[in-house]
């Protein structure tokens, strides 16, 4: 329940964060709008990839302990 709903409202803050970040660095000429399209869905799938086995990791942890 909870945690899909704090699941989605972080990853909606992380393309945020680094759209504004991705928008800077274009700006600065260190990465061109292409690459920054191209980056932000990579690094969001990575972040929902670890997010997933962190929570897999912590549900078999408690599973151990009971």
């Amino acid at each position: 329940g909870d945690l899909n709903m704090n699941k989605e409202v972080a990853f909606s803050a992380l393309r945020q964060v680094l759209l504004f970040i991705g928008g800077i660095l274009v700006g600065k000429g260190f990465i061109d709008q292409t690459m920054l399209e191209t980056l932000i869905p990579a690094i969001v799938t990575i972040c929902v990839s670890i997010w997933g086995l962190v929570a897999k990791s912590k549900d078999q942890a408690k599973i151990a302990q009971k």
